[in-house]
């Protein structure tokens, strides 16, 4: 299966992600919060999106807003990015990426900065983990009419893993953890390529930003 990773933050002059506390449950809760699956949660919201296909050769090539996650108020920067010339809702956007892969993983480059592919060695080791779909702009699960709420990973030691729906029945798709520490993701139904990175809160939250919405993973 071709995959992809791609990750925020990667460009040079980005704007860092600033740690936030939270209480216990975070902001968003069990219950999703202020940011349901479906809607968005204390970001830009409504409006219209860029072009889903081969359409963008910069940011201000993508129109409108996206829902966003509550979570991208801790980043500067929210908006598109221009990857693969396809527009991604990012929350550090504004940056105009290319994607590689190799049988050694994925790559990503930004900007006239150098290629940053998968890492070695220091992924933990492999597991399986259940996560929340805390905010999502993908009201149900590719293809089926299953509420997008909850997602299974696996894998991790070798910094490649596979996304499953929590019963294990539809693969959403893989991805890479980049020797950033970001991600580069490949899912399919989602439109492909997506970037991701971790978010400095209080409880460990993944974010990814794909060509047809962006959702947070919480564990």
């Amino acid at each position: 299966m071709r995959y992809l990773l791609v990750l925020s933050f990667l460009t040079t002059g980005c704007t860092c992600l600033v740690p936030v506390d939270e209480l216990d449950g975070g902001a968003g809760g069990s219950g999703g919060g202020a940011a349901s699956a479906g809607g968005a949660g204390g970001g830009s919201a409504g409006g219209t999106s860029g072009p889903l296909d081969a359409g963008c050769t910069a940011p201000t090539d993508c129109m409108g807003t996206r829902p966003s996650s509550q979570w991208c108020g801790v980043a500067g920067g929210l908006g598109f990015s221009c990857v693969d010339h396809r527009c991604l809702w990012e929350c550090n956007g504004g940056r105009v990426c290319s994607t590689d892969f190799t049988s050694d993983g994925g790559c990503i480059t930004c900007g006239t900065g150098t290629p940053v592919c998968r890492g070695r060695g220091f992924c933990q080791g492999s597991t399986t983990r259940a996560a929340i779909v805390e905010s999502s702009g993908c009201a149900t699960w590719p293809g089926t009419t299953l509420p997008f709420d909850r997602v299974t990973v696996s894998g991790g030691g070798s910094c490649r893993y596979r996304a499953y729906q929590t019963a294990g029945t539809q693969e959403l798709g893989t991805f890479d953890e980049l020797a950033s520490g970001d991600f580069l993701a490949d899912f399919p139904d989602f439109g492909g390529t997506c970037t991701g990175s971790s978010l400095p809160t209080g409880l460990e939250r993944w974010v990814f930003n794909c060509p047809a919405c962006q959702f947070v993973l919480r564990f």
